[in-house]
Parts: structure tokens; C-alpha cells; sequence
């Protein structure tokens, strides 16, 4: 089920607030292969680490739901990640309609 901008960043916001952590102690990213960015690329462990992944309903949905928490939060986003996984030159130009974010710990990339 897709969900729109405010949906997201609702439901983002009060698992971090459910999870602990200052908003820069989170990474956020967009794909839509979120769940390998997720457990492969960036090594979070899905049972352990606390994590969140939304589908949303348009890929500026998702780049919208990225720049507000990475503008307005200071949370941690690296555009280089996401166009890597993606296989692009800018994460921009990847349909990327999932929005993931994860707390981040010794073991995870970044």
C-alpha cells in the first residue's frame, strides 16, 4: 500500500520518537529495491536494528519525504548511497518510490 508525503514523515517520525535517537543519529534513503538497500548495502540487520520502510505513492513523493528530513532535521542521507544502489549517476534519476530509514550503529554503512 502506497502512502502519501504526510503519511510518511508521520510515521517515520514517531518510530524514531518509539526507537530513540536524535534525528542525526538516522539515516534516510529512497530505492525501489529499499529492503536490499536496506539489509545488503547497508548492512542493517532486520531483526535487531530499528528500521522503517514505506512505500510511497510517486517517486517525488519520496524525494519530497528524503528533503524534509535531511533540510528541516538534519538527518543523515548520502545521495551517492542511493544512486549506487540504484545504478545511476544521481539518485534523482532512479525510480525510487520506497522511502527507508534506519537508526545507525557500528556495524551498519553509513
Amino acid at each position: 500500500m502506497t502512502k502519501s508525503k504526510e503519511q510518511i514523515i508521520e510515521d517515520i517520525r514517531a518510530h524514531i520518537q518509539k526507537r530513540g535517537g536524535g534525528y542525526d543519529e538516522w539515516f534516510i534513503g529512497t530505492g525501489d529495491a529499499a529492503r536490499e538497500c536496506l539489509f545488503k548495502n547497508h548492512g542493517v540487520k532486520e531483526k535487531g536494528d530499528r528500521w522503517i520502510l514505506r512505500r510511497a505513492d510517486s517517486t517525488r513523493t519520496a524525494h519530497d519525504v528524503v528533503d524534509y528530513f535531511v533540510n528541516i532535521l538534519s538527518m543523515d542521507y548520502s545521495q551517492a548511497a542511493d544512486a549506487a544502489v540504484a545504478g545511476t549517476a544521481t539518485a534523482t534519476a532512479a525510480p525510487a518510490d520506497a522511502v527507508y530509514a534506519y537508526r545507525k550503529a557500528g556495524h551498519t554503512r553509513p
